[in-house]
Formats: C-alpha cells, structure tokens, sequence
C-alpha cells in the first residue's frame, strides 16, 4: 500500500489505474527478506551521529494485526509501505516528511526489509520497538537512524487503555524537531500521462497468506479507500484511510 500525499495519480478526475499497479507492485516486492522474532526491548546506543546530518525522513514500523486496529496517524503520513512477516500477516512502514502527527502507533519491531526500503533515504530516523538478536548487528551497521525506546525513551508512551503488545505509541515531536519537508522525500516515484495501452480500473486487490488489502476509487473524494481484510480500514479518529 502507497500513500504518497499531494501527488495525484489521476487524471481528469478519472482513475489511471497506475495507483493499484503501483501498490501491488510494491507490496509483492517485500514478501522476502523479514526477519522474525521476538521483540527485542532491551535498551540500545543510539546511532553515533544520530543528531548529525541533514534533515531525512521519520519512518514508524507499525503493528498491524487485527488486534492493533485502528491505528493512529497513518493519515499524517507521506509513504506507508506493507511488508510481510512471519505467519503471512502484515505490518506496515509509515514514512513522514511533510508533517509530524502528534501521536503514531502501535509500534512494532522492525525487520530486515526496513533496512532495504529505507535505502532510498538520506539516513532516515527509524522508530522501532525492538528487533531480533541477529538483526541488531544490521541496524547498527545500515544507514538509518535507530530510535527504539532504549534511545529515546521520552518519545515512547504506553496506551493503558490497549492489550501489549500493541499499546507502545510514539511521539514524533519527541525525535524530530520539526518536519525535513518534501525535499527529504526522495522514493524515486514520478507520476505522469497515462501510457498508451493502459486500462482503466476502479479496484484492485493485494493479497498476503494471512492478510488482503483493497483500494476502491471514489469519484467523489478523487482518491482511493483502502480496505483490510474486507472491512474499511480507518484511524482512531474514524477517518478512512485512502491513497492518493
């Protein structure tokens, strides 16, 4: 699933079609290379030049089973990408650059195919809840800046009112000062004309072992909503997630 904000994938107020290729694309893309494990909350150095730099993307790893939904601040986000994991259920990589919500959650661990999305970034933040043994040795090694909450404790809070595992939520403001701005959002993507040849769509589906994502047009809002295992996929606030 790719939400990109303020980058139109239609045309004319009519679907192109490319919103659905391209979610589908990316998400069959990411069913290799997870890690799995438990959680791993011990507390962790932070990166040696994790203040250093110019300013690069947040990006939040985030629960995504049924028992964590609804999530709060996707809607803030400018990339939310799905990944595979262990059992064929999904989790999702929220990337922000344009805005910080005040609240992101439930967060979750993170897997080695972080490591290779995050690669198109100029050495992004990246907000996790722990990882597995074997994987530690990789973040401290990749090209990120890792905040788990042994680095950043302040950032991290506890939902009393939610189950662990799926109650540790982030406070972005607590890790970025302020938004890098889109220029920091460096995916690669480009969205033009139509090729010739195409079809239209209206709907388009994703599917995992354990886990199904659909996105329907909507004339009327001129975006795509997003389903989850059949049922609408909303925020805490009840807004439906869509996709641009």
């Amino acid at each position: 699933m790719t939400t990109v904000g303020g980058r139109r994938r239609v045309r004319g107020g009519r679907p192109t079609g490319v919103a659905v290729l391209l979610a589908a694309a990316l998400t069959a893309s990411l069913a290799a290379g997870c890690t799995a494990g438990k959680d791993d909350d011990r507390g962790r150095r932070a990166s040696p030049d994790a203040s250093a730099g110019r300013a690069s993307v947040l990006a939040v790893k985030i629960d995504n089973v049924r028992g964590a939904r609804p999530q709060t601040g996707l809607d803030a986000a400018d990339v939310v990408y799905v990944e595979q994991v262990e059992g064929g259920l999904s989790r999702l990589m929220a990337v922000y650059a344009t805005r910080l919500p005040e609240t992101v959650g439930p967060v979750r661990s993170a897997r080695e195919s972080d490591l290779e999305l995050l690669a198109q970034f100029d050495r992004p933040t990246l907000a996790f809840s722990g990882a597995q043994s074997k994987l530690l040795p990789l973040i401290d090694k990749a090209s990120v800046r890792a905040r788990p909450p042994g680095t950043a404790s302040d950032a991290y809070v506890r939902n009393p009112d939610r189950p662990a595992p799926h109650n540790l939520y982030l406070r972005p403001g607590r890790l970025l000062p302020s938004a890098p701005g889109e220029d920091a959002l460096t995916t690669g993507f480009r969205f033009g004309a139509a090729p010739e040849g195409g079809r239209e769509t209206t709907s388009g589906t994703v599917r995992y072992p354990a886990a199904r994502y659909t996105f329907t047009w909507s004339p009327d809002k001129e975006r795509w909503l997003i389903s989850m295992d059949g049922e609408p996929a909303v925020t805490t606030d009840g807004g439906r997630m869509a996709a641009w």
